[in-house]
């Protein structure tokens, strides 16, 4: 069998599988998200289609791989192509089909990028088929479909989680989830957080509150120093040193403004 004849008879397969018209099942070159400014390129897809329902619309490519040999599987990097394609082209779901199998590490690969895997197997004599024309192809693949003769036989190795649906995975007690949250955040050591937090912050407001009072206070005292009470005699000079002898006059000074002896 050659890959155009495969590619034809995953066509079929894909069809009668999702239940589609197969006329809807293309092929073609599919252009890739690009930055503004680069330049455009195009990814060749091997079957691609479109589900719709009420809601959504979803595109899911495939690339149908033909190997002539048993012992040559689909292997890891193969996976990691079509993931990179997916993304490329904005695809919401994405299949490889092989007539062989998969390497271990192409079946991991895809469980964690949610890639299906599917074996399909002609069991017919592929030397029927025209081996150009795509058309021809699909009405031979018809008739013998329509026989009712097993044309394939089909293994799923992995089927992928709907992204349509909610993947959220949910545990099978969330009444003990949310009371074990619950206790995460009350914890010793977030305890121990919020306490250092909250005596940092009383630290803070008791410097702002202190630097607040010594202002006022050195306000007062310098009040004081600045002159003696009305009325009082012996006022020392304010705000200088090396000043000495009472001050001459019943007067009294404010702020330092009034006379003062100095020693001559």
């Amino acid at each position: 069998m050659q890959y155009k004849q495969y590619e034809e008879l995953c066509r079929l397969f894909v069809a009668n599988e999702e239940n589609i018209p197969i006329e809807k099942i293309k092929s073609d070159y599919i252009p890739s998200s690009v930055r503004p400014g680069l330049e455009e390129y195009k990814n060749q897809i091997d079957l691609y289609w479109e589900l719709e329902d009420k809601l959504t619309r979803n595109l899911v490519i495939v690339n149908a791989k033909w190997r002539s040999s048993d012992e040559d599987k689909v292997v890891q990097g193969d996976i990691l192509l079509i993931q990179q394609v997916k993304q490329e082209i904005d695809a919401n779901k994405a299949m490889i089909i092989t007539n062989t199998g998969f390497t271990d590490g192409a079946r991991k690969a895809a469980i964690n990028r949610r890639i299906a895997l599917h074996i399909v197997v002609p069991n017919f004599d592929s030397t029927i088929l025209h081996t150009k024309d795509r058309l021809t192809m699909q009405t031979q693949l018809q008739e013998l479909f329509d026989s009712r003769r097993p044309v394939y036989s089909h293994v799923e190795v992995n089927k992928t989680v709907d992204p349509v649906k909610d993947t959220t995975v949910q545990s099978p007690n969330p009444d003990k989830t949310s009371a074990y949250s619950q206790k995460i955040a009350q914890t010793p050591l977030n305890k121990v957080v919020k306490q250092g937090l909250n005596r940092r912050a009383s630290s803070n407001l008791q410097k702002v509150q202190g630097s607040s009072g010594t202002g006022k206070q050195g306000t007062s005292q310098t009040g004081q120093q600045g002159g003696p009470p009305s009325g009082s005699q012996g006022g020392r000079p304010s705000g200088r040193q090396g000043g000495s002898g009472p001050s001459k006059g019943s007067g009294s000074t404010r702020g330092g403004g009034g006379t003062s002896n100095r020693s001559r």
